[in-house]
């Protein structure tokens, strides 16, 4: 037959302008600002900085943490394409998962007494979804 030549995938790695930007995307992404917004305003507002961190730490479970770990396992079981939720029909469930968390997590932080700046913020967060 021919001898042709072997046709091989064209791998090429991303240069360091697509590298950059990447991680421009996952540092400004909505999860990462809004976990270092929570733990501001928790440090600020609470009466020691050890309160703060604490408050900070639990509303950032409950409103970043429950709500990208669902995303995550979306991903993993392939009902959701990226973490991103770049698809706009696959958006509904995490959104809904997202709002249910911040209610939660708003009503486990008034009645544990959480810095009043903290639950506006978690307020504004829901309202704002």
């Amino acid at each position: 037959m021919g001898g042709g030549a072997e046709l091989r995938p064209v791998t090429t790695r991303p240069g360091p302008g697509l590298r950059i930007a990447r991680l421009v995307t996952e540092v400004t992404a909505p999860a990462v600002l809004v976990s270092l917004l929570i733990l501001t305003v928790s440090w600020h507002s609470a009466r020691r900085p050890g309160e703060g961190l604490v408050w900070g730490l639990l509303a950032t479970l409950v409103v970043t943490g429950i709500p990208f770990a669902y995303i995550v396992g979306g991903v993993r079981r392939g009902r959701l394409t990226d973490h991103h939720v770049g698809r706009r029909e696959q958006r509904r469930a995490p959104l809904l998962v997202g709002l249910a968390a911040v209610a939660g997590g708003l009503a486990v932080l008034a009645v544990l007494g959480g810095p009043r700046p903290l639950l506006a913020l978690a307020v504004a967060g829901m309202v704002g979804s």
